[in-house]
């Protein structure tokens, strides 16, 4: 099976917020399962296989035509990861400030509560696969939910 493409040193050049001295075991776990237990669930076995050999801009983003003969521009998939990888930082707290993520709203600052810090990246990096998805073709595993069953009502196909 194809590796990962991305390192630690991906995840830490993408401007995210996070501790860059943590060990690269803690790098490491969290991009195994955000490509594991996030793209993999999102896309299926056999499209998570294809997608590790990616290359050119589908990879690392940029301009793809897709399927319609549409040039787009997307962040491509190792972008995709990084983020999934973030997402599995911040579920297991591993945050950037002694203090926590916080808001400012005057002078003092207020915690984010962090579920919605792990649905705002979550969501990011389900676009950007969706996108990389499309370019090839490809519909997300139960329209793009992480749940066995996709749930029904406005907005979701089927």
């Amino acid at each position: 099976m194809a590796t990962i493409p991305i390192t630690k040193s991906d995840m830490i050049a993408s401007g995210l917020r996070m501790d860059t001295n943590l060990p690269d075991a803690v790098f490491a776990n969290a991009i195994q399962e955000g490509a594991i237990f996030h793209a993999k669930a999102l896309l299926g076995e056999a499209h998570f296989i294809e997608a590790l050999s990616f290359e050119g801009a589908i990879l690392n983003g940029g301009e793809v035509d897709d399927p319609k003969g549409n040039t787009r521009f997307i962040a491509g998939f190792k972008t995709t990861l990084v983020y999934f990888a973030y997402v599995s930082l911040l579920r297991h707290n591993i945050v950037a400030t002694s203090f926590g993520s916080v808001q400012k709203q005057d002078e003092y600052s207020t915690n984010v509560n962090p579920m919605e810090q792990i649905k705002y990246f979550e969501t990011i990096a389900r676009q950007f696969l969706r996108e990389a998805a499309e370019c090839k073709g490809w519909r997300l595993q139960n329209g793009g939910y992480f749940t066995t069953t996709a749930p029904t009502g406005k907005g979701v196909t089927k």
